[in-house]
């Protein structure tokens, strides 16, 4: 319930930065997208790392398992929260409060989108 809320908070949030006036770019955008698939492939590099540790101490997954391991890593309740704080916090710059919370956020639903559609696909 608790994430529920904070999505939607958010979700209110990014609206009206997006509609009242903001320092966000189209080239801002286009670093989002690139910032997802970062670190989704610095989460994937990570686990398939760590991966013999993980069978070493008894830990038995499927292949199927790690990679739901993988794309479920990349939602956000606690870094949107953590967002939140930066975003209201009035000492901060105002493009790095709008940036923070436009990167955080826009990677959480991008993560919630893209994993829910491709999710059954690929396991």
């Amino acid at each position: 319930m608790s994430a529920t809320v904070l999505f939607v908070l958010n979700g209110v949030l990014v609206g009206v930065l997006m509609l009242n006036h903001n320092t966000i770019t189209y080239d801002d955008g286009v670093k989002l997208v690139f910032f997802f698939f970062f670190i989704f492939l610095t989460r994937t590099i990570m686990v398939l790392l760590f991966f013999p540790f993980l069978k070493q101490f008894g830990a038995e997954l499927t292949t199927k398992e790690v990679i739901v391991f993988i794309y479920s890593g990349l939602r956000g309740p606690l870094g949107i929260a953590l967002s939140i704080f930066v975003f209201v916090d009035g000492g901060l710059r105002v493009r790095f409060r709008e940036l923070t919370i436009f990167y955080v956020c826009g990677i959480a639903m991008m993560a919630q989108v893209i994993n829910v559609l491709t999710i059954g696909k690929v396991v």
